[in-house]
């Protein structure tokens, strides 16, 4: 379900529920204004995945000018690993990502989809 209306609570709450134990420290600094003021932009989505009403996981959007997509953040809060969500949740975002960009007044199809990843967010973040 996408969160439609930016939030600094929920989107503060899933970046330390979900990086917590992964390192995840560059957001953490961030005031209330600044996390507003991010999901704001036009092109940020925040995507949360559900289970039987309880946040599982989340995924973070960013349609920029070049008429490319980050997904900016991914993950699954820790008691959610390990049941095949994040591959659902991953599929959704990507297929999504390819449809984000044309959205705004003078923007183009989606060219490129990319996202950074590093073997401390999971062992196997990194291999193919």
């Amino acid at each position: 379900m996408r969160a439609e209306l930016p939030s600094p609570e929920l989107s503060r709450f899933l970046y330390t529920a979900v990086g917590g134990d992964l390192f995840w420290v560059d957001r953490l600094p961030w005031t209330w204004q600044q996390w507003h003021d991010w999901l704001a932009q036009p092109g940020v989505e925040t995507w949360v995945a559900w289970v039987r009403g309880t946040p599982a996981g989340y995924v973070e959007l960013h349609a920029q000018p070049t008429s490319q997509v980050e997904l900016t953040y991914f993950g699954l809060l820790p008691s959610f690993t390990g049941q095949g969500l994040g591959r659902y949740l991953l599929t959704f975002a990507l297929d999504h990502a390819w449809t984000i960009a044309h959205r705004w007044p003078g923007q183009q199809p989606t060219t490129r989809v990319w996202l950074h990843t590093c073997s401390l967010d999971m062992s196997t973040a990194t291999q193919n």
